[in-house]
């Protein structure tokens, strides 16, 4: 058999296909660093498309921050929620009193006003105590529109303004603490005058603690006892007020028997007084004694209208000369009622033991029934007592009646 032998075409040709086929081969498989720079590019796509997606690394990253700030978010709301229930169940009535005392023993302003509403406590208690002598409503001779203008007037601009007074005073107090002012009863300003009449000063003052504590709602009353050394162990009791806010705190807005307090301590301040002075007129009377001798009428002292001449008989019946006395002469009408008291000057010494007459001129109203009797009655139609109601000896020594405790 005859072989046919291969044209040229035909040898190129099929060379040609198999190099090729060896060149294309190798092509379809990619280098190793191909992927990376894939992700390159397609990174760079989405940055133009403005989708800027992040590697897996950063997506793992901002995931983790989520839930570490939500994490936080809880426990910050939990801590509150504990501090809150912490503080609602620690502060009580009884403990905002003792912490307000706290504050004003170590002259703490800002604890003290965490505890104590300023505004309303001073508000409540100038309503309390103003109206005692500034209730124009019962005042007597004046037009019932003039009245309702000026009680308008106090209402609206005095006791406002004496509430800042107050509160302003009280804020210097506890930044500054107890003065001499309040030891020695003589107050600056409207608080420390409020104070001493409360407490006679704070070494009359014997602390008694909180006695009871009351609470309906979100209203309390803390009870405040305290006794004072001057009115023989008087107890004074102040109820404060209370209110607790919406976040469980307790301040202090008021004092709810203040004005029936200061009552009582007037009138025991006063029964005092007048025993101390019981002792002291003894001792006068023992010392000065007083005869009425006799009583004319006439012309007054001045020449002019009616008049009445009141003699005297009196003894120093003391063991000191007398340099000097006051005395007060009241007349009682035949039926025992007052007519009037009159008041005598005796500016002259005398010695021990001796004995003086004097005359005394007193004036006469023509329009009073009463003194018109004065000047009528006979003497023996009218009972005159009289007494000394101050003795000034000669080495300087005095007796008379006292109007404020010491």
């Amino acid at each position: 058999m005859a072989t046919k032998k291969p044209t040229a075409a035909t040898a190129k040709s099929k060379p040609k296909a198999k190099t090729t086929t060896k060149k294309k081969a190798p092509a379809k498989k990619q280098p190793p660093k191909a992927a990376p720079r894939k992700e390159v590019v397609d990174a760079a796509k989405n940055a133009d498309l403005g989708t800027n997606k992040a590697p897996a690394s950063t997506k793992k990253q901002s995931v983790f921050s989520q839930y570490l700030f939500v994490l936080i978010g809880i426990l910050i709301v939990a801590g509150t929620l504990a501090m809150l229930w912490w503080r609602g169940e620690q502060q009580t009535p009884t403990t905002t009193v003792e912490e307000a005392l706290w504050a004003i023993e170590n002259q703490n302003l800002t604890h003290f006003e965490s505890y104590v509403d300023i505004s309303a406590l001073t508000k409540n208690v100038v309503q309390q105590v103003l109206p005692a002598n500034g209730n124009i409503n019962t005042s007597t001779g004046l037009p019932s529109k003039l009245k309702q203008s000026l009680q308008h007037r106090l209402n609206r601009f005095i006791q406002p303004e004496l509430a800042s007074g107050l509160g302003e005073s009280l804020r210097v107090a506890i930044q500054q603490g107890p003065t001499d002012n309040l030891s020695s009863g003589t107050p600056q300003n409207l608080f420390e005058r409020l104070l001493i009449d409360l407490t006679g000063g704070l070494d009359n003052v014997d602390w008694q603690g909180l006695s009871t504590t009351s609470r309906e709602g979100s209203q309390a009353t803390a009870t405040l006892v305290f006794k004072r050394k001057d009115l023989s162990g008087l107890t004074v009791k102040l109820p404060l007020q209370l209110i607790e806010n919406d976040l469980g705190s307790w301040e202090i807005v008021g004092i709810s028997n203040l004005k029936e307090q200061m009552s009582k301590i007037n009138t025991a301040y006063s029964a005092l007084i007048e025993q101390r002075n019981a002792t002291i007129f003894e001792k006068m009377d023992k010392a000065l004694r007083f005869d009425v001798s006799d009583k004319s009428s006439g012309l007054s002292k001045w020449g002019v209208g009616k008049g009445v001449m009141l003699q005297l008989n009196y003894t120093n019946t003391s063991e000191q000369n007398i340099a000097r006395f006051v005395a007060q002469a009241e007349f009682f009408g035949p039926t025992g009622q007052s007519l009037k008291t009159y008041r005598l000057a005796g500016n002259q010494a005398f010695p021990a033991g001796s004995e003086m007459t004097q005359s005394w001129p007193l004036s006469i109203n023509p329009l009073s029934q009463a003194e018109s009797q004065i000047f009528e009655l006979p003497i023996d139609q009218l009972n005159i007592v009289v007494k000394p109601v101050q003795i000034t000896f000669e080495d300087g020594t005095t007796l008379q009646p006292v109007e404020e405790l010491n």
